[in-house]
């Protein structure tokens, strides 16, 4: 075993090593996948951009500075969570939507209405998700299969 991991190492062929966890299979950094420099920046990335986010809280959503951080920490633990259940993930795919949340925003009174605005639009987009997911219409958007150069032809399913 090296200092950088894993424990336990995956036969050839068989499925990484986990800790089940009723439906998840729990993976932990170290003991079930080894650490690596292009993930370890990758992290440092998203911390940054995670902080940077708390003077748009103060002055988008009028947060005193202690409640954007707690907010900022509790986003950073859940966005990296699903990945030690299993999950394969792409980060970042929202982040190009904030400019035009916060200019949406602008339009209402600052304080809690504007909190009000963000939470429905939080729950929609969860819905919008939770629909693709329970009927299956995500899958004529992410299909591995059917990536050619990073773009996912997403019509052409069997």
């Amino acid at each position: 075993m090296s200092l950088s991991g894993p424990v336990f190492q995956r036969e050839s062929g068989k499925q990484q090593p986990f800790i089940p966890l009723g439906p998840f299979q729990l993976r932990l950094p170290f003991i079930h996948y080894r650490f690596e420099l292009p993930d370890f920046l990758q992290g440092l990335l998203m911390c940054a951009v995670c902080l940077g986010v708390i003077p748009l809280l103060q002055e988008y959503l009028g947060m005193p500075f202690e409640v954007a951080i707690t907010i900022v920490i509790l986003n950073g633990f859940f966005y990296l969570w699903h990945a030690h259940l299993g999950d394969p993930v792409v980060p970042g795919w929202i982040t190009p939507a904030i400019p035009l949340l916060l200019l949406w925003l602008k339009a209402y009174p600052e304080g809690v209405p504007r909190l009000h605005a963000l939470i429905a639009f939080e729950f929609e987009l969860g819905v919008m998700a939770l629909f693709f997911g329970v009927t299956g219409l995500a899958k004529r958007v992410v299909c591995n299969r059917h990536f050619y150069g990073g773009v996912c032809r997403s019509f052409d399913l069997d």
